[in-house]
């Protein structure tokens, strides 16, 4: 990356600079707010559905493993972005690969967010598209495959979504979910 270009990004602790990553991106509490009001699947989901609860999901799915908590919290930045909306993008300019520059973003920013709480970068690849074909399921009717994990994805998502939570109680239940797993990590920004 060009480190001579700024990049800015607004924070409710002012502006940083994406080019040279700054720790007020990676705020606890700005994370768990910021990822419960970004609603999964553009929005489409018959009722709220944001990805802090999506996340919440696959870490307890994964057996509670810190990263399924974490996985997703580069989209505080980057937003999330549908494989779909990535495919049509990709569609109208072949010759530029999207995703791979997202890739890299992502991957940058999973290294900064893992170190910033104290986590280990852990697979939790098989819960994330558990909790997705679960998703796909209860919100879209899509049948999952059947396989145990996005069954198990399935039952824990109903019982999730049988309580009408709004953005801020998926934020309070993301931000202590979190804080939890980083005093336990020993780690002091929290």
């Amino acid at each position: 990356m060009n480190v001579n270009i700024d990049i800015p990004f607004s924070t409710t602790q002012g502006l940083c600079n994406l080019a040279r990553l700054d720790d007020r991106l990676f705020d606890i509490e700005q994370i768990s707010a910021a990822l419960a009001k970004i609603n999964r699947f553009a929005g489409r989901t018959p009722q709220p559905w944001s990805v802090a609860a999506h996340s919440l999901l696959v870490y307890e799915i994964s057996g509670r493993k810190p990263w399924g908590l974490f996985h997703d919290a580069h989209e505080t930045i980057l937003g999330d972005a549908t494989t779909p909306g990535m495919k049509f993008a990709e569609s109208l300019s072949p010759s530029f690969n999207i995703r791979e520059g997202f890739d890299l973003a992502k991957a940058r920013l999973d290294a900064q967010i893992a170190a910033s709480f104290g986590v280990q970068i852990e697979d939790v690849s098989a819960e994330d598209r558990a909790a997705c074909e679960a998703e796909l399921s209860v919100f879209f009717g899509i049948p999952t495959e059947g396989s145990e994990l996005a069954l198990h994805a399935k039952k824990y998502l109903l019982d999730m979504i049988d309580h009408d939570r709004t953005w801020q109680d998926w934020t309070v239940l993301f931000n202590r979910t979190a804080k939890n797993i980083i005093r336990k990590k020993g780690v002091s920004n929290v």
